[in-house]
């Protein structure tokens, strides 16, 4: 090993490390390059922030797995499994005994009617199908019905933590979906180079079913559930594009007041305290 290093080609010197301070420097001169944010620029990103959040609970509001999600809720909270501050927000700035019971008693209704809303729309789903007269009638009736669940869920105002442990909901299932699928694939694929093999048979037959029951218990195609998932995700990176820039034009306005109030304590130090300048003390010393 010593033969390797003795022309001395490699530096196994550490390298200098550069202070806190340059570092620091670096970084405020990196954040003074961005622009600050004008009086209209401010409203215009908090008019996104707005709208990538009112399209992610339009969206949610849309979906078949969402309204079975809110009547289990209102069961939960009728049973008082769950609390209602961890569900929505408050009517006023902060909870107060009699704000929980009218908040508790407002969503218990609203719930309860997106729950008999919601079975009433799948309930006789099945057999209408099999009617066909009368179907386009019937098809607006139900459209009608998931419009008035969707304005019915968003105006339960629900808590931020709430609305992403329904997105978790939404993402595993696809997720589920997605691998269910890849499994049938790769079975039936399995199942071509050997046709004769039971085993394949009986496990394709098995992840079929699961495939199908995990579609049954979310409600909505596996097509409908992905689109779902998709317009959630592309609201949810328009609001967190927008949160992004506002946090960075937050760091360029403090970046800026920080050199100013630099400057304005350079110029205070020469100064007397009767506000006149101070006489040059490096002069006539000797």
């Amino acid at each position: 090993m010593q033969d390797l290093f003795k022309d001395g080609d490699l530096d196994l010197t550490p390298a200098r490390v550069e202070p806190t301070a340059d570092v620091v420097r670096v970084y405020l001169r990196e954040a003074g390059r961005i622009s600050l944010l004008t009086r209209r620029g401010e409203v215009e990103v908090a008019n996104r922030i707005e709208r990538g959040q009112r399209s992610t609970l339009k969206a949610l509001s849309r979906s078949v797995l969402v309204a079975r999600e809110m009547c289990a809720l209102g069961r939960e909270l009728s049973a008082t499994t769950r609390s209602i501050q961890e569900v929505v927000v408050p009517d006023e700035p902060e909870w107060t005994d009699e704000g929980v019971a009218r908040r508790r008693c407002e969503v218990t209704a609203i719930l309860g009617q997106i729950e008999r809303l919601h079975w009433r729309l799948v309930g006789p789903k099945a057999k209408n199908d099999a009617d066909t007269t009368g179907r386009r009638a019937r098809s607006w009736a139900r459209a009608r019905q998931r419009v008035r669940i969707s304005r019915l869920i968003r105006s339960v105002r629900l808590a931020p933590a709430e609305r992403l442990r329904l997105i978790a909901k939404i993402r595993t299932t696809v997720e589920q979906l997605d691998s269910l699928e890849l499994q049938v694939k790769r079975l039936e694929t399995r199942l071509q180079a050997r046709p004769s093999n039971t085993t394949l048979r009986k496990e394709l037959r098995r992840c079929r079913c699961c495939l199908n029951q995990t579609e049954q218990e979310a409600g909505v195609s596996r097509v409908g559930l992905r689109r779902t998932h998709r317009e959630i995700l592309a609201s949810l990176q328009v609001t967190e594009a927008a949160k992004h820039e506002l946090v960075v034009a937050n760091l360029r306005l403090v970046v800026a007041i920080g050199k100013k109030i630099r400057q304005s304590r350079v110029g205070i130090r020469g100064l007397d305290p009767g506000g006149k300048p101070r006489p040059d003390e490096s002069r006539g010393q000797v």
